[in-house]
C-alpha cells in the first residue's frame, strides 16, 4: 500500500524514497563513467595514430632502399636473361651447321 501511495505522490515511503535515489546515484555515476570511456578511447586512437606515424617515418628510409634494391635485382636478373639469349645459339644457325655437317636436324 505504501508503494502504491507513494508511486501516487501522496505518501513516501523511506525505502523507495532511498532506492529512488540510489537510482539517480547511478545514473548520475553511469554518465560520467560514459563520458571519461569515451575520452580514454580517444586518447588511446590518438596514441595509436602518433605510433603509427612514427613508425612509418622511421621506416621510410629502409623501405626507399628496399624499393631501390628491388629495382637493381630486376634489372640484373634482365640483364642476365638478355646475356644467356646471346649465349644461345639460334636454332636456324644450329640447322645450318647441322645440314653442313652432313648430320641430323634435330627441328
Amino acid at each position: 500500500m505504501q508503494a502504491w501511495l507513494h508511486d501516487k505522490g501522496v505518501g513516501h515511503a523511506p525505502a523507495l524514497r532511498e532506492l529512488e535515489e540510489q537510482h539517480e546515484a547511478r545514473h548520475a555515476e553511469v554518465q560520467q563513467l560514459a563520458v571519461l570511456h569515451a575520452a580514454a578511447e580517444a586518447r588511446a586512437k590518438k596514441a595509436r595514430e602518433l605510433a603509427h606515424q612514427r613508425i612509418q617515418s622511421e621506416q621510410a628510409p629502409t623501405l626507399a632502399k628496399l624499393a631501390e634494391l628491388e629495382e637493381l635485382r630486376k634489372e640484373k636478373q634482365q640483364q642476365e636473361m638478355q646475356q644467356q639469349r646471346r649465349q644461345e645459339p639460334e636454332p636456324a644457325l644450329t640447322r645450318e651447321r647441322d645440314n653442313d655437317r652432313g648430320g641430323p636436324s634435330l627441328g
